[in-house]
């Protein structure tokens, strides 16, 4: 790989990232079975070759210029292994990228024959969409080296096949001219005005709900390391049939699944709040939502990050009625999918670069947004590998694994307190709720896990 610029959203992840609060992923993909440690471990260095930010770093070549560049090959990723009882994600900490690749894997065997495969990466190194492609190449790898190579009947293009080496220059996605948004230009002068607010308005964050404005919790932004444990995560998961009763509520009030896990988000947040002992009108709460901008073009990219952000405000009051606040979710999502608007911010990020040089006045002491939330939709629906059942098979008859949950969950900020991130696979709905353990215990993200599931469940 040769030097390639960092684009605006990644040096804007890369500056964003702190050894107190690292921006980084985590995904974990729960087995039964045990894996062939040899052919996994060959299979992953196939899928890194494909891949070059996988296995390269990031330097400062001159002032506010970041690039990235080769690693030696022995700084390339290899598989971590441990045989743990406990069921929680690997300890993490802040990547080093001048010095070693932003993504690490685990392999951690649990009693009953369970294996959890774990995939940890820093944000500047590719969205969620991509790292789930990635460990679908590494799948497939495994798959060929165990069982030999996939049959023609179930075969689409693999990695090898779909990637093209020269596409990454191309990474950053391209903002469409205001031509191309003619028919929307009242709609996007008017999100423009909302985008300015945005930039100049500061969000509530959870903690000063929590904690009230006399006693405001301060995230240690500068101590050498996250609180452990980190990740903090709480995690649980919808069966098939409940999965598609969700999916029939939210068709029958007219509007996506996703926009009825947005409302029990607002609502769930709200009941979290009330039961905690405080209680504000006079601020918003701001739910960042992560959006692919990906296009057909970008199937033959490696892994990347082609995904921007929109950002939904609601006051506490806005919250009690929940047709209306479904309704005008629906609404604000449709406005913002037909215009587009997920441009706005890597536009504004282009802006700043220019004329600013660098993020850090845009990061320090500032808060974006009171919590993310991310659903990834439906995950391997489409593969070459075999499935049971919706689920995936990997090895042979004489070693057979099959994948049995996912869980992944966004990075957290100083002062979001939780983010929560959702995806189905085989038909499941998995919910995964990250916490800053700094601010909040196990027992209230748990809390706000539950009354999260309550609203969704409430029709």
């Amino acid at each position: 790989m040769t030097e390639l610029p960092l684009t605006p959203f990644e040096e804007y992840l890369f500056t964003d990232d702190i050894p107190a609060y690292p921006i980084n992923c985590h995904i974990r993909f729960r087995f039964r079975g045990r894996f062939d440690r040899t052919a996994l471990e060959t299979a992953l260095q196939e899928v890194l070759t494909l891949h070059p930010l996988l296995h390269g770093g990031v330097r400062e070549v001159a002032p506010n210029d970041f690039r990235w560049f080769s690693l030696p090959e022995e700084y390339w990723p290899t598989i971590r292994w441990s045989t743990e009882a406990e069921d929680a994600f690997p300890p993490s900490r802040k990547f080093d990228l001048s010095q070693e690749p932003g993504i690490r894997f685990y392999v951690v065997e649990r009693p009953n024959g369970v294996s959890d495969f774990f995939l940890e990466f820093h944000h500047v190194v590719g969205d969620g969409m991509a790292l789930f492609a990635v460990a679908l190449d590494i799948f497939e790898a495994y798959q060929e080296q165990t069982s030999g190579p996939l049959s023609e009947s179930t075969r689409t293009k693999g990695a090898a096949e779909r990637i093209d080496p020269n596409r990454l220059v191309l990474r950053d996605p391209r903002i469409p001219s205001l031509w191309t948004f003619r028919r929307g230009l009242p709609l996007w002068c008017w999100f423009a005005a909302r985008f300015a607010r945005f930039a100049a308005f500061r969000p509530v964050s959870f903690l000063r709900f929590l904690h009230g404005t006399q006693t405001l919790f301060e995230p240690d932004t500068d101590a050498p390391e996250p609180v452990p444990p980190f990740p903090a995560a709480v995690t649980d998961s919808f069966s098939r049939e409940e999965t598609m009763r969700l999916q029939r509520t939210a068709k029958e009030n007219g509007v996506t699944l996703y926009e009825w896990m947005l409302t029990a988000y607002y609502r769930s947040i709200d009941a979290w709040i009330r039961e905690l002992g405080f209680f504000t009108k006079k601020r918003c709460l701001r739910i960042a939502v992560p959006v692919s901008l990906r296009t057909p073009e970008d199937a033959s990219l490696s892994a990347s990050n082609v995904v921007s952000m929109m950002f939904i405000d609601r006051f506490r009051r806005q919250l009690s009625d929940k047709r209306r606040l479904l309704r005008g979710i629906h609404r604000e999502m449709t406005h913002l999918k037909r215009c587009r608007t997920g441009y706005l911010l890597l536009l504004l990020l282009q802006i700043v670069k220019r004329f600013q040089k660098n993020f850090r006045w845009m990061i320090e002491k500032r808060c974006w947004a009171s919590t993310v939330f991310t659903h990834l939709g439906r995950l391997y629906d489409k593969t070459r590998l075999p499935l049971r059942n919706g689920k995936v098979v990997l090895g042979n008859a004489a070693n057979e694994l099959v994948l049995d949950e996912i869980h992944a969950t966004p990075p957290i900020r100083p002062w979001y307190v939780a983010v929560l991130g959702t995806g189905i696979y085989a038909g499941s709905l998995s919910i995964a709720l990250h916490y800053d353990a700094a601010a909040i215990s196990r027992e209230h993200a748990e809390l706000l896990l539950r009354y999260f599931k309550e609203e969704l469940c409430e029709v």
